[in-house]
């Protein structure tokens, strides 16, 4: 137990007739002591390209001496606590994609992939395609806890994922009048639009063919429509301030949602963006992110943040708001918080309680929010919405700015001395600054 089968068949004298084995392989395994009756061991089985499916392992129990075999290199077995451990301190701020720096991207980028490798993304797919909650109150709290789960896989790899938060993408931040093929968020690493001379639309890049294999189909799509629409700052921020009940609240956020999605995902064919198979999209993940933002905003707006002002009025179901949400397999693998957990829509209502909290980004500043009165509640809870990212990116900007402002003045003065030396008689000079 413990020690990694070098090959499906090692060479080694098993003790059975090989043609016992359905697939004509075999592997010894060794239990160091004694085993008496009732004792449990457990072992991995790999070396399988599909992930998916049912197999079947026949065990022989072998008895008596047999030759002794060289020391194989001991391996770490997954330990099945979903709970953090390194990353328990850590918390998770999330912050605007387009203010990132190529680094920062490239942590979501490495660590997507890396869940990829592992089957793990095409897992969260699945289970999307199966059992996610749409058309009802149970979409935002669902995607919540959706969201905190896939951020958590990729923060147990370790080492620089530790501490990994998902970024957000304010597409309110997108130019309308660009093509599509223009956004940042399609030109910042997550690969671009199709490829016009692919009929499937196949992406190219980090996460073309042979980078990186999703769940639904041998590729990620992106048949992007040239005429989609994505919803602008004003109309969300119309939805957090005027839709005082839940349920009217969530239904409007479905559109924006839609079409940050089928924009991208939807052309002459559709693309995973665009289906139920969407988390398959890197882009997916980003998305979510910023509804869930969007959420957390109108929670804050009407002083919402505690579980104890939630009633089954808000929901319209005096049952929904304590049920188990449903994850399907994604409940069933043991490497997930979900396998040892229920969770309910009451659970998922504090951000704060699960260590997630939001960088303000330029979405604050665009309407001065929590500052303008049109909120129930105005003011901000400092533990949801922060300044730490944004504040960085000002501070780096002024400093530029500082800078050439100081070039431009001393321009002026050279320009200044040498008009004065062209001069025989004094003269007045006038000089205006515009800073912009």
């Amino acid at each position: 137990m413990g020690y990694r089968i070098l090959s499906v068949d090692d060479g080694n004298q098993h003790g059975i007739d090989i043609s016992e084995c359905a697939n004509k392989y075999a592997g010894d395994i060794t239990i160091p002591g004694s085993v008496s009756k009732g004792d449990e061991y457990s072992f991995l089985v790999g070396g399988y390209s599909n992930t998916y499916g049912d197999y079947t392992v026949q065990l022989f129990c072998i008895t008596g001496n047999i030759t002794p075999q060289p020391t194989l290199r001991p391996i770490s077995v997954p330990v099945s606590n979903p709970v953090e451990s390194s990353t328990s301190e850590c918390n998770r701020h999330r912050e605007p994609w387009h203010l990132l720096s190529d680094d920062e991207r490239s942590l979501y980028i490495n660590g997507f992939k890396e869940l990829a490798n592992q089957g793990k993304s095409q897992l969260f797919a699945k289970v999307h395609h199966a059992v996610a909650e749409h058309g009802n109150a149970a979409f935002l709290p669902w995607h919540r806890l959706f969201l905190w789960e896939f951020e958590t896989q990729i923060r147990k790899l370790g080492g620089d994922y530790s501490c990994f938060a998902l970024p957000y993408w304010d597409w309110t931040e997108e130019n309308p009048d660009h093509d599509i093929k223009d956004w940042v968020i399609l030109n910042s690493g997550l690969s671009g639009v199709g490829d016009s001379n692919d009929d499937d639309k196949c992406v190219t890049g980090n996460f073309g063919r042979g980078e990186y294999v999703p769940y639904d189909g041998d590729c990620l799509k992106r048949p992007t429509d040239p005429s989609g629409t994505i919803s602008d700052a004003s109309t969300l921020y119309n939805y957090m301030t005027q839709w005082e009940n839940y349920g009217s609240y969530w239904n409007k956020l479905v559109y924006p949602h839609n079409n940050a999605h089928c924009a991208i995902g939807n052309g002459d064919t559709r693309g995973q963006l665009c289906a139920m198979t969407s988390p398959d999209d890197p882009i997916f993940y980003l998305i979510h992110s910023f509804v869930d933002m969007q959420w957390s905003l109108w929670q804050d707006c009407r002083n919402y943040e505690e579980s104890n002002v939630i009633t089954e009025a808000m929901y319209g179901d005096s049952e929904a708001l304590d049920s188990k949400l449903n994850f399907g397999e994604l409940a069933e693998a043991d490497w997930t918080y979900l396998s040892e957990n229920d969770m309910s829509i009451r659970d998922m209502y504090s951000i704060e309680d699960w260590k997630v909290s939001y960088d303000k980004g330029d979405f604050f500043d665009i309407f001065g929010i929590m500052e303008n009165n049109e909120c129930p509640q105005t003011n901000i809870n400092s533990n949801w919405f922060k300044d730490v990212y944004t504040k960085k990116k000002k501070k780096k900007k002024n400093v530029k700015i500082k800078i050439k402002l100081l070039m431009i003045l001393r321009r002026i003065v050279i320009i200044i001395i040498l008009n004065q030396k062209k001069k025989k008689k004094n003269v007045k000079i006038k000089i205006q600054i515009y800073i912009y």
